[in-house]
């Protein structure tokens, strides 16, 4: 990658710390190993030809740069990183999984215990996990409900609590099918999607069309959609090679 390229990464990387955005921004950290790793298995594609940066000495260069900024003693950075994890609060950064289960139990919980009573079928699509605190918005002509915002920070225990153990088969042969068709058009696309998976394990929007899942569904189409080729671009790359 050039210089250029690796700027603009580094340049991103600084602005979603800026932001305190750790849903997303783990979720971009984890996604980028998970889709090297799985773009083998949906794919068919190996890791070398996958990942080429991964054969690059300029970035094991900036790499080992970065590692020896983090351990050299008196170093800003570890201090930075901690501040991200817990959002420059007092939060038990040692423990990633404990920071996740302490900012999530709060969803979390209500929907595994509406899930042991509704296991088959679930509760409703769209439903709160206490559909008494439910804030329903209704036209004010009709008296028909246009709008119940719903927070629900896991999206798998979301399906499961709603639509019940059919409605999540389902859902996950979708997803592997998105997978699949991402994969096929590259670790790019792939990548897209791997991220987009992970920030709804913390942050349920896929299926939010009004909020920040209308960006998700967007991008969505956008990484698995293979583009068709046309009768008329195929016969014009053919001319184009005999002329050549």
């Amino acid at each position: 990658p050039s210089w250029a390229l690796l700027a603009m990464a580094l340049g991103c990387i600084v602005l979603i710390v800026l932001s305190e955005a750790r849903t997303a921004g783990m979720a971009l950290i984890l996604a980028l190993g998970i889709s090297i790793v799985l773009i083998r298995t949906f794919g068919g594609q190996s890791i070398r030809s996958a990942a080429p940066v991964l054969r690059s000495k300029r970035f094991f260069v900036l790499a080992l740069l970065f590692l020896l900024v983090l351990i050299v003693p008196g170093s800003p950075l570890p201090s930075v990183v901690n501040d991200y994890i817990s959002k420059s609060g007092p939060a038990d950064v040692d423990n990633l999984l404990g920071v996740y289960q302490a900012s999530r139990a709060v969803l979390f919980e209500p929907m595994i215990a509406n899930i042991s009573e509704n296991p088959i079928l679930g509760i409703g699509f769209g439903i709160a996990s206490d559909s008494t605190a439910m804030n329903v918005v209704r036209d004010p002509l009709f008296g028909i409900a246009i709008s119940a915002p719903v927070e629900k920070g896991v999206m798998p225990l979301a399906i499961l609590e709603e639509v019940g153990v059919v409605g999540f088969i389902l859902v996950a042969i979708w997803i592997l099918f998105l997978l699949r068709r991402a994969a096929a058009n590259g670790i790019a696309s792939f990548l897209v999607v791997t991220t987009m998976l992970l920030i709804n394990l913390g942050e349920s929007v896929l299926f939010s069309p009004g909020g920040m899942g209308m960006l998700m569904l967007i991008l969505l189409s956008f990484a698995v959609t293979k583009p068709k080729s046309t009768k008329f671009s195929q016969t014009n790359s053919y001319e184009v090679s005999v002329n050549a």
